[in-house]
């Protein structure tokens, strides 16, 4: 599994050049990056994934619902 803060940072970076990085669209690339190594997982790095994934949706400061489950299947 690649390394959430460095994703994250990538995603935020590559928004930030369209001035979205407060948009829920990181969600949608979070899930976008995350869908190909969520499908091939065991199901504790699954969890692990959308821990991480809900952990940094809860912090963010967006107050969206989104369905992690459904973007990374």
């Amino acid at each position: 599994m690649e390394n959430f803060d460095v994703v994250l940072r990538e995603v935020k970076a590559e928004l930030t050049k369209r001035g979205m990085q407060h948009s829920s669209l990181v969600f949608n690339k979070l899930a976008e990056r995350y869908k190909p190594s969520f499908k091939v997982a065991s199901k504790a790095e699954q969890e692990e994934i959308l821990q991480k994934l809900k952990g940094y949706q809860a912090t963010s400061g967006l107050n969206i619902s989104f369905d992690w489950e459904a973007s990374l299947s």
